[in-house]
């Protein structure tokens, strides 16, 4: 076996950077590290649809009052609305409804998730802190390790110990 100092430095970095940094927690737990994965997956993917439908409306609102569509169409003169900044609004009012369906739907999930979570931590007598500190590095699982941290309900319950 060689020393610490015959191994070059290049090979320590490279060694470093290609570490697992998933938890045991996925090795001692899996049917609850695969719930956390699935949780995860799940907020991820909010939103992917959603923002291609609100961007393509909010779009199709612009150019129509552009082109004097929405003249010939609805009978109502938006000339006065033609401009960038009519433009910019409907565009950021697209992206604050996005935003905001995008948090209410993570939060439907997540609480949706809970329960299940806290019956796992609680069948296996873990504490919400120490499923905090082994998933802290395990970049698989940050959207849930967020929505839990920032959960008031769960760290009192993980204060109480499960």
């Amino acid at each position: 076996m060689a020393s610490i100092t015959e191994i070059p430095f290049a090979d320590v970095g490279n060694r470093m950077e290609n570490e697992d940094k998933s938890s045991d927690l996925k090795e001692t737990h899996k049917d609850l590290y695969g719930t956390l994965m699935v949780v995860n997956q799940r907020i991820d993917n909010v939103g992917t649809m959603l923002f291609w439908i609100l961007g393509i409306a909010a779009l199709a609102v612009c150019v129509s009052i552009h082109m004097r569509w929405f003249d010939s169409i609805f009978g109502v003169s938006v000339e006065q609305l033609r401009g960038f900044g009519v433009y910019s609004l409907i565009m950021i009012g697209a992206f604050v409804v996005f935003a905001i369906a995008t948090n209410y739907k993570e939060n439907m999930i997540y609480s949706a998730a809970k329960s299940g979570i806290l019956e796992s931590l609680m069948r296996d007598s873990i504490s919400v802190e120490s499923l905090l500190a082994d998933i802290a590095d395990d970049k698989k699982l940050t959207r849930i390790k967020e929505k839990l941290m920032n959960d008031e309900n769960i760290q009192r319950a993980g204060r109480t110990r499960l």
